[in-house]
């Protein structure tokens, strides 16, 4: 595959991502939403943009030793291990507490995002 087309499916799953967590947010009041389903979606979209963006670390000139790099990683692999609580542990009756970790997913990828984007850490 090229480079960009692997940077296109990047991006599209990283967006798939931050659009089903925004939705999953401010749909967790709702009867409709489908609660399991949206999850393990969630999770696959997770897995796929670690996968595209392992793949895209080399041919953009950069290490797997770069900090922005580390902390997306990082902070990927908290969100991955929340969704996967709120898959086997969750309980639809909490719904302010899964909207409130729905919030902070959501603010851990705008982290990931902005690493990205500035090619730094929000610690720096």
């Amino acid at each position: 595959m090229s480079f960009y087309l692997v940077k296109f499916l990047h991006l599209i799953f990283a967006l798939s991502l931050l659009g089903g967590t925004l939705y999953s947010f401010l749909a967790v009041n709702s009867k409709k939403f489908k609660f399991r389903f949206m999850n393990i979606h969630l999770l696959i979209f997770s897995v796929f943009a670690a996968i595209t963006g392992t793949f895209l670390i080399y041919p953009a000139h950069f290490t797997f030793q770069t900090p922005w790099i580390q902390a997306a990683y990082l902070l990927l692999s908290i969100f991955v291990a929340a969704i996967m609580g709120i898959i086997f542990f969750g309980n639809r009756e909490k719904k302010f507490l899964l909207r409130a970790l729905y919030f902070i997913l959501f603010f851990v990828l705008m982290l990931i995002v902005h690493d990205a984007v500035v090619k730094g850490t929000f610690l720096l």
